[in-house]
């Protein structure tokens, strides 16, 4: 049963790095539809991840050791998402400032929420 449950865990991880590089592959910027699905995508990963934890914290002898390096790499993968989006967003600001447009204003979840003027 131990052994069962690790891999389980590890599965899960699986599948939430699986999400973030496809929400990598499949991010336009210039497409709405597509910012929304790779959105959906990464809500999904924090579900996965939280998921993982809540399997670990239900088998405490489970050894999570072999889940490290999936955790490191789902991370940077992670962290590359966000540079991504970061660069997005700054060029949309920096577009809205030159053409003396209003910005978006978006909220913690990434929803734009108003124009900023």
């Amino acid at each position: 049963m131990k052994g069962t449950t690790r891999t389980s865990a590890q599965a899960i991880v699986e599948r939430a790095a699986e999400r973030v590089h496809k929400a990598m592959e499949t991010w336009n910027a210039a497409d709405l539809n597509t910012v929304a699905g790779s959105q959906e995508l990464l809500e999904n990963a924090v579900l996965d991840i939280q998921q993982a934890s809540l399997s670990l914290g239900e088998n405490p002898e489970q050894d999570p050791v072999a889940l490290r390096a999936q955790m490191s790499a789902l991370k940077r993968e992670v962290a590359r998402m966000t540079r991504l989006v970061d660069a997005c967003s700054g060029f949309q600001r920096g577009l809205a400032a030159r053409l003396g447009a209003p910005g978006v204003i978006y909220d913690a979840s990434g929803t734009a929420r108003g124009l900023q003027g």
